[in-house]
């Protein structure tokens, strides 16, 4: 008897325990377009991973999604972007601007056209430098181009 509850108690676990790869699998299924009556995970298994991720914006036509993705020690961490294609999302990619330095915080203008962000990267040829500084891609046909550091010369209304 002692050996059946063994071998049952055994198999439970062992089916318990299978992997559900079919989560990873799917095409990316996010809503931004409706609202829930109760809490739900955002982008389960796509941006709502066991990974690090932060700072979400979608830009005004609401087909590009841009977040910040960091490793769990937060060693390092990038701009990571979905786009919507033919009405079904992307997966996510790390940007082509992003992935040597720590880029986080990512922010649209009001036309989506340009993206700011933060980064460690050097400037002023001084590679010492580790804190973070404002800077901007401008969007030319859809593709971003080489980052700028913003100067600080904001105008406030």
């Amino acid at each position: 008897m002692k050996s059946f509850y063994f071998s049952f108690l055994s198999l439970v676990l062992l089916l318990s325990c299978q992997p559900n790869n079919n989560s990873l699998e799917k095409t990316p299924l996010i809503n931004i377009s409706t609202a829930n009556d109760s809490l739900t995970i955002f982008g389960e298994n796509v941006i709502s991973t066991p990974l690090y991720e932060r700072d979400l914006a979608i830009n005004p036509q609401s087909d590009e999604i841009i977040y910040t993705l960091g490793d769990y020690k937060q060693s390092k961490r990038c701009l990571v972007v979905l786009s919507k294609v033919n009405g079904k999302w992307t997966k996510p990619k790390i940007m082509p601007i992003s992935g040597k330095y720590h880029d986080i915080e990512p922010f649209y203008t009001q036309n989506g056209n340009r993206l700011f962000f933060a980064s460690n990267r050097p400037i002023y040829k001084d590679s010492t430098r580790s804190d973070y500084n404002i800077w901007y891609s401008d969007k030319k046909k859809g593709v971003g181009l080489t980052p700028i550091k913003q100067e600080y010369s904001f105008k406030f209304r």
